[in-house]
């Protein structure tokens, strides 16, 4: 699982155009194929004979190559389609990049943040601010007036700040929807998709290549591994 994903869209578009690029290619030889076969069955000769056994021969490893990129074409397509489903880029020629580590990170702190500057809010408005003159006897209209008025700005105060903290609230789980839906799903699309891709690998690859690619991979692994040393 992949948690830092780094994507060139504009990229993938290229090997995509080429792929279609490589396919019409193929159709072009087989239609030509087909064209020159015409003109040999209507013909004799030992030489032609084996000229028709290459050109079947050759119409097999179109077929072959054909079905190859229809495979790749299905994986970088609806890769590209299945994963802008859930986060698109905003330049197509830029990298993209998705870190679901650092996103988790920052919104937990964002709602860490959220949640103690508002209980240190609550708290201070929760104290009062006329405690005082309960102290004292002669206390004059004019300070009563006072603190009525501040009792009151007080409560307008606490009233703004529920209200404000619904809000935040609702944001803050906002923000988590969007992790959720967004984030996660963007990041199971590449899981997946590094599947199929190791699954499509494994249908074009002989045993032989598949030893060369472990043999090659663990060289480099093992070359790295003496840099790292060093």
């Amino acid at each position: 699982m992949k948690r830092d994903i780094q994507i060139n869209y504009g990229v993938l578009d290229q090997i995509i155009e080429q792929l279609h690029t490589y396919k019409n290619a193929l159709h072009q030889m087989e239609q030509s194929l087909t064209s020159i076969a015409v003109y040999v069955e209507n013909n004799e000769g030992k030489s032609l004979d084996a000229w028709d056994d290459r050109m079947q021969q050759s119409k097999k490893h179109i077929k072959s190559y054909e079905n190859q990129i229809d495979d790749l074409l299905n994986l970088f397509e609806n890769y590209v389609s299945d994963s802008t489903t859930y986060i698109s880029p905003l330049s197509r020629n830029s990298m993209m990049r998705v870190n679901r580590n650092d996103i988790w990170w920052n919104l937990s702190q964002m709602e860490s943040g959220l949640n103690n500057h508002l209980y240190r809010v609550t708290m201070e408005t929760n104290k009062s601010p006329s405690f005082l003159f309960s102290m004292f006897d002669d206390v004059t209209p004019e300070e009563k007036e006072r603190s009525r008025y501040n009792k009151q700005q007080i409560e307008g105060i606490r009233g703004d700040l529920k209200s404000s903290k619904r809000i935040l609230e609702k944001k803050m789980e906002d923000l988590w929807d969007l992790y959720d839906s967004k984030v996660k799903k963007f990041e199971n699309v590449d899981d997946d998709y590094a599947s199929k891709a190791n699954v499509v690998k494994k249908s074009y690859t002989s045993f032989l290549e598949g030893i060369g690619d472990v043999v090659s991979g663990t060289a480099e692994g093992a070359w790295n591994f003496v840099k790292g040393l060093g």
